[in-house]
């Protein structure tokens, strides 16, 4: 199947010559949707019996609008882990591979969280914690959305921030706002990714030098960002919606 001038006119980011080799999985998923949309389109406008007028030309830009902004945000992501490499202290292959991880773009979303909401006080890890507490109290009363996530009481339960791990979390933050011991950002991030997952996107974070650990002298691992994540994902953010304020 082979995309058309017209379409790689309409979205530059189908043309070869603009295509990251490390994006290229990304960006053949994008490339498949085109050409199907595109297909669609034809087939439609083509369609027996169809009366001029059935769909209103504004209504389709719009539509058209709206899907390039679409393949913009997904760009956006693909963006993000490229700068994450770019900047990278390393060329490991495997510590690349998981900048380049879709999660990446979780891990720094959430530290960005910390920029965007002003949360760098001495008391503002009880603020984050209690905000965790709440969404997972709300998601176990919706059966429905814990049947999609494939998720159990038990394990949200076991996501909390109880009484006995809370304060642990408090003193690290009032010693360095932003700081967190390791498995307690595993527990932040226990919605959008493994424990696994956060840990190996850590040690990948941390070779590539955007995130900073040492062990405390209680003995838990802490994990803090340099600020290049959220940076990054602010420049990122910002790009896109420039562009898409120009559809």
């Amino acid at each position: 199947m082979i995309v058309s001038p017209v379409a790689i006119a309409t979205f530059p980011s189908l043309s070869p010559r603009r295509r990251p080799p490390e994006a290229s999985t990304a960006l053949s998923v994008r490339v498949r949707r085109l050409q199907w949309v595109a297909i669609t389109a034809r087939e439609l406008g083509a369609r027996p019996g169809r009366v001029e007028g059935d769909v209103d030309d504004r209504d389709r830009q719009e539509w058209q609008k709206d899907f390039e902004a679409l393949d913009r945000v997904e760009r956006a992501r693909v963006e993000f882990g490229e700068r994450l490499c770019a900047a990278s202290a390393t060329d490991d292959p495997a510590t690349l591979d998981q900048l380049r991880h879709g999660k990446a773009f979780e891990l720094a979303h959430f530290f960005f969280t910390f920029k965007a909401m002003n949360l760098d006080g001495p008391n503002d890890a009880g603020i984050l914690a209690q905000i965790h507490n709440d969404r997972l109290v709300a998601l176990s009363k919706d059966k429905r959305a814990m049947k999609s996530r494939g998720l159990t009481q038990d394990q949200l339960l076991k996501a909390h921030f109880t009484a006995d791990i809370q304060p642990r979390l408090e003193m690290i933050w009032r010693e360095r706002p932003g700081a967190l011991d390791q498995s307690n950002l595993a527990r932040f991030l226990f919605l959008q990714m493994s424990s696994e997952t956060a840990r190996k996107l850590v040690e990948a974070c941390c070779a590539a030098g955007v995130l900073e650990r040492w062990r405390h002298p209680a003995g838990s691992k802490v994990v803090i960002s340099t600020g290049f994540l959220e940076a990054t994902m602010s420049e990122t953010l910002r790009a896109m919606r420039r562009d898409i304020a120009e559809l």
